[in-house]
């Protein structure tokens, strides 16, 4: 078995991104109040006790128009960038964080909203990616003139892609008690876990059971997430692009919609209790216990391999339910953003603060005409 000791600090970075994006490219059915994603593109500053610093995703370019032709195209075409004001590089030197610091950058996968801009960081900083990226995107743009990512984003550093052999720990989250999450190395047979479980194929980065990147397919060709532990018994799910709402894992069986629910009505943290019943009847299906959205599967659909990613998003549902343990952050939740303490401050504290709880329903503020 790995390590059940080790932690790591885990920083939330909000990029300063703001995103504004049609729903029905990612969530199915209709909603008639959610027509549009309006969105942040958060950043993780994971920093380990032997001093090292990685950063897991570094959301959106500035000069956006620089990306490569066929991403910056289509960007210019749809008018989805609201705002940019800083790039994760200057966030982090603002606070003192040197880029020279960060050991390595992992792009959860390849799409526009996640990698930044690694340019602003010196060749010793590597760059990490997930399993195909280089046989469909390399080389970049140009040298590959229909390629999404570009050679200099990669170029004159470490480059590495992580093969599915690398992913081979299991972590599994089981129901049982208050929940578990069984880590176990591919020698290890049984992952011993008990209750219903969801399992993730996992590579251990730090060997040390403190940090897990999570084989996390469907969405994009290479689509990580990633599982840091924050306290022996605590950890936070970096979701990525594993859901663009948490409408899509909401409510659940584990965690049904209440007879009355308080929503916030502003960015200033004011709210109105509003009856379950007003949420019921906007449900798709008017139910209590069941998300009110699945992942988009027709020909608009931003998903690589929507059956794919729906069996991977339906793994969060299960993890969702596990209050006591797991802390998940989407790459994209405007609904926690309130909740959250940002970069330079730490998150680690996420269980005793209430964010998991506080968070749970502030989305449904979505639902309600403004």
């Amino acid at each position: 078995m790995t390590s059940e000791t080790q932690t790591v600090v885990v920083r939330i970075i909000d990029s300063t991104a703001s995103i504004e994006i049609p729903v029905d490219r990612f969530l199915q059915p209709k909603i008639a109040e959610h027509s549009h994603l309006k969105c942040p593109a958060f950043s993780f500053l994971i920093e380990h006790r032997s001093g090292k610093k990685v950063l897991f995703d570094l959301g959106v370019k500035k000069e956006w128009r620089q990306l490569a032709p066929v991403v910056a195209q289509r960007l210019e075409a749809f008018d989805w960038i609201r705002d940019v004001q800083y790039e994760v590089g200057e966030i982090l030197e603002h606070h003192g964080v040197t880029k020279s610091s960060i050991d390595a950058i992992i792009w959860s996968h390849w799409h526009w909203d996640h990698t930044g801009n690694t340019e602003l960081f010196p060749p010793t900083t590597s760059l990490i990616v997930g399993p195909g990226f280089t046989a469909a995107f390399c080389p970049g743009f140009p040298a590959s003139p229909t390629s999404p990512v570009r050679e200099v984003d990669y170029a004159g550093r470490s480059f590495v892609e992580l093969p599915l052999s690398a992913f081979n720990t299991t972590v599994s989250f089981t129901s049982f008690g208050d929940g578990e999450i069984i880590i176990a190395n591919e020698t290890d047979g049984s992952n011993g876990a008990h209750g219903a479980s969801v399992s993730f194929t996992a590579h251990d980065y730090f060997e040390d059971g403190s940090f897990f990147l999570l084989h996390a397919p469907g969405h994009a060709i290479g689509h990580l997430c990633a599982l840091a532990r924050t306290t022996k018994d605590s950890f936070i799910f970096l979701g990525a692009d594993a859901a663009h709402h948490v409408a899509q894992f909401r409510p659940s069986p584990q965690i049904p919609l209440p007879d009355n629910v308080s929503i916030p009505i502003d960015s200033n943290n004011h709210f109105v209790t509003c009856p379950g019943s007003f949420f019921e009847d906007l449900h798709p299906s008017h139910s209590r216990t069941k998300p009110f959205y699945a992942i988009q599967t027709n020909s608009t659909s931003v998903a690589n391999d929507p059956i794919e990613a729906q069996k991977t998003l339906d793994k969060l549902e299960h993890i969702d339910g596990l209050k006591k343990k797991v802390l998940i952050v989407l790459a994209h939740d405007a609904s926690i953003k309130n909740v959250l303490d940002f970069f330079p401050l730490s998150a680690n504290n996420w269980l005793e603060k209430g964010w998991a709880i506080d968070a749970h329903w502030r989305f449904l503020a979505d639902f309600v005409k403004k």
